[in-house]
């Protein structure tokens, strides 16, 4: 094996104990978070997604009002009002393990679905060169503890849309908030940019 080879795998391995050591983390927090937050209700909902949009700004965050209050149906509204009531190519996903960028693909998330979300909106962070160490950390705190309480709504469900593209003109992926009680989807932009 060529030294190249060998720093190329080393490097590789790097990032994927720094993937694993964050899921871990938010296994461990995102619980945690549900359930030491004060008691939250769908009136809550607007309030702490204005607050993620300003923490993910300048994102191209979209919301729309739907007549469903099944969460996959939900998503099926949203996706059709946000492409001016075109999702005929779309399939459509039912707790989704991992969040899908530039795929014409929507759906919900399970758990460990979110924890990819939270995990992408991470990761766009880390490679933000305006922001220091201490500014990206302090962002990712707001991000955990903003979904957390969302998370802790017993009648929030969260999903994703794969087609949607940030102030940069480029595939983001973005999740979706679902508020049953309100019948209300929220898009959030993980990947927030501008030119």
């Amino acid at each position: 094996m060529s030294a190249e080879w060998y720093e190329v795998s080393k490097h590789f391995i790097g990032i994927l104990e720094d993937i694993m050591r964050l899921l871990s983390l938010i296994l461990l927090v995102l619980p945690q978070l549900a359930f030491s937050q004060p008691v939250r209700t769908s009136a809550d909902v607007p309030h702490l997604i204005e607050s993620l949009k300003n923490v993910l700004h300048p994102g191209h965050h979209f919301q729309t009002p739907t007549k469903s209050k099944i969460p996959l149906e939900m998503v099926k509204e949203y996706v059709s009002t946000y492409h001016d009531g075109d999702n005929l190519e779309f399939e459509f996903i039912e707790e989704s393990s991992r969040v899908i960028a530039d795929e014409m693909q929507a759906g919900t998330l399970s758990d460990p679905g979110l924890e990819d979300a939270i995990a992408d909106a991470f990761r766009w962070q880390d490679y933000n060169p305006k922001l220091s160490e201490s500014e990206k950390q302090a962002i990712k705190g707001q991000i955990l503890e903003l979904i957390g309480s969302l998370y802790a709504i017993s009648t929030v469900r969260f999903g994703y849309h794969g087609f949607h593209q940030n102030y940069c003109a480029a595939p983001a992926p973005e999740l979706l908030v679902l508020d049953t009680d309100a019948q209300v989807a929220y898009g959030i932009d993980l990947n927030p940019c501008e030119l």
